[in-house]
């Protein structure tokens, strides 16, 4: 085979693989917004031309659907997967149901938003079957997030970890900069009495080029003796008195050998200069210390959204997972309920009677137990008899206040039972 030929066989092959790909994308975008119909059909849902998302296939570590820009994108390894194709579709789905219904996304509660990727799959399981995108879950298993694999438990550690790690870092840094603004301002002090003695003339022009000159080694030495580090907008601080003994060294120079009356009147006019650089340097030093070294602020961030993401799926799919397609067709307008009503409905375990209506029955009780013992007490602590009648006032007083005390626990325990529902 000749070169000729080799050169035009790598063409062909390059031109081949562009067609394949060419050839997946479209073949992906078919079957993933025939998934957005079937979930659309089952729901109920009308859809028109300008209903149906753009689908594409893009090289991104999951697959993911993008409200911003309608977009289902869909990861190289979760191509032919159901699971991704539905879970997808599904969030497309209840953004537009939702935005029907004039609430935008930024407003839906991620955790239901992450119920319906999850009911997606398993109204996708059911939806399939006949049809031609049968064989997307042919080799995958439902997913079962009731209780953290070994991969999230893993991560969560993991995350964990650089938690500490970045919160320890955060403290040191914290330290660092405490320890740095400190010193500027103990240096300051040191020069400025130096400053005040020069502008009394209680030292020569050589006295104090002397007693700046130890003061900077001092400051020096102190730098040396910070534990710890300090962020880059500290450094930049640092530099910026720093730079003030470079200016003052040039001056003292300047004016070295001249006669001391002028050297006195150069210098005087310098120090005022520093001065007042060095309290505007001050005035920056409290946001300086308050603030997080940036880069562990974003570290922290990113950590804390990592570990609210897998709580966030986790949960989601523990309450998705317990109904069944069946369950799930035979709720009307499964799209269109909206976040609280979802989590009214699905966010328990099955079985469980309705959290509003058990809250109420807790409080009722609560109510019908501590009556009767309140107004038993008031009764008996109540004195008649104008002899007693001070001690009964005070008893009254105490038994109204003890009641309000029971009333306000009671109001206390039953909004605490139900935030840990919601």
């Amino acid at each position: 085979m000749g070169i000729g030929a080799i050169r035009d066989k790598t063409k062909e092959d390059i031109e081949k693989e562009a067609e394949d790909s060419e050839n997946q994308d479209v073949k992906v975008k078919r079957e993933v917004l025939r998934a957005y119909q079937l979930l659309a059909d089952a729901a109920g849902v009308e859809l028109g031309r300008e209903d149906y998302p753009d689908v594409r296939v893009k090289s991104e570590k999951t697959s993911y659907w993008s409200p911003t820009e309608r977009e289902i994108v869909i990861a190289p390894h979760d191509v032919n997967d159901g699971i991704a194709y539905f879970e997808e579709a599904s969030h497309a789905l209840r953004d537009l149901v939702m935005a029907r219904k004039g609430i935008p996304y930024q407003k839906i509660d991620q955790r239901v938003q992450e119920f319906y990727g999850r009911i997606g799959e398993t109204l996708g399981r059911d939806l399939v079957k006949g049809t031609e995108l049968e064989y997307l879950f042919s080799n995958s298993a439902p997913r079962d997030r009731t209780v953290l694999k070994d991969l999230d438990l893993m991560q969560l550690q993991h995350l964990r970890q650089k938690s500490d790690f970045y919160r320890k870092r955060a403290k040191i840094v914290r330290e660092g900069k405490e320890g740095l603004v400190g010193a500027v301002k103990t240096n300051f002090e040191e020069l400025d009495k130096a400053f005040k003695k020069f502008e009394a003339g209680d030292l020569s022009s050589e006295q104090f080029r002397e007693e700046v000159y130890q003061a900077g080694v001092d400051f020096g030495n102190r730098l040396k003796g910070i534990k710890g580090g300090y962020d880059s907008v500290a450094s930049g601080f640092c530099k910026s008195w720093s730079g003030e003994y470079g200016y003052l060294g040039q001056i003292l120079n300047i004016w070295e050998g001249s006669p001391e009356t002028n050297a006195r009147n150069g210098i005087i006019k310098a120090i005022g200069q520093v001065r007042e650089r060095f309290y505007r340097l001050d005035k920056e030093s409290p946001d300086l210390v308050e603030g997080d070294d940036i880069d562990v602020f974003k570290e922290k961030l990113r950590i804390e959204r990592e570990k609210h993401r897998i709580d966030v799926h986790r949960r989601a799919y523990t309450f998705a997972q317990q109904y069944s397609a069946e369950q799930l067709r035979e709720i009307r307008d499964l799209y269109a309920l909206g976040d609280e009503d979802v989590k009214k409905k699905f966010f328990r375990k099955v079985g469980q009677t309705d959290r509003v209506g058990g809250l109420e029955k807790a409080v009722a009780a609560a109510f019908y137990i501590i009556s009767p013992i309140f107004i038993a007490y008031l009764i008996l602590n109540l004195k008649l008899t104008g002899a007693v009648i001070g001690l009964g006032n005070l008893n009254s007083s105490f038994g109204w206040g003890l009641g309000i005390i029971f009333f306000l626990i009671v109001l206390i325990l039953a909004w605490i039972r139900l935030r840990k529902r919601k």
